[in-house]
C-alpha cells in the first residue's frame, strides 16, 4: 500500500525554524520580511542561500557563487536534507533539484 503524505509546516510546532542549522551550524546572515526568511552561508568556498516562508512546508537552497567543487557542495547539501528525515515521528523530506540553476527544493511531509 502506498503511503499518503500531508504537509508538515515550518511553524515551530511541526517543524522548527532551526532546521536550517543543519546547513550552516549557526554561521549565516539572515533577512526576514514578514513570513519570508532568507539566510546566506558558506559551505567551504561555496555561497548558498536557503529561503522559506514561515507556515509553509517547503524550502529552497540556491548556490549563489561557488568554486570548482560546487558539485561536491551540492552533494553535501542533499545529504544534510536527507538526514532531516525522522521516521520515528513520521517526518519525511522530499527533495528535487535543478542542476542547471544549482537549486535544490525540499519539502517536509508527515506520513499518514
Amino acid at each position: 500500500m502506498e503511503k499518503k503524505f500531508i504537509a508538515a509546516p515550518i511553524d515551530n510546532k511541526n517543524v522548527l525554524e532551526d532546521f536550517t542549522e543543519e546547513f550552516h551550524e549557526g554561521h549565516y546572515i539572515e533577512h526576514r520580511n514578514r513570513h519570508e526568511v532568507r539566510q546566506v552561508f558558506f559551505d567551504g568556498d561555496n555561497l548558498w542561500e536557503i529561503s522559506y516562508s514561515f507556515g509553509d512546508n517547503h524550502f529552497k537552497l540556491v548556490a549563489i557563487d561557488g568554486a570548482l567543487d560546487i558539485k561536491h557542495s551540492a552533494e553535501r547539501m542533499k545529504a544534510k536534507i536527507l538526514r532531516m528525515r525522522d521516521e520515528a515521528n513520521s517526518l519525511y523530506v522530499r527533495m528535487t533539484e535543478n542542476t542547471c540553476e544549482s537549486t535544490i527544493y525540499g519539502e517536509f511531509l508527515f506520513s499518514l
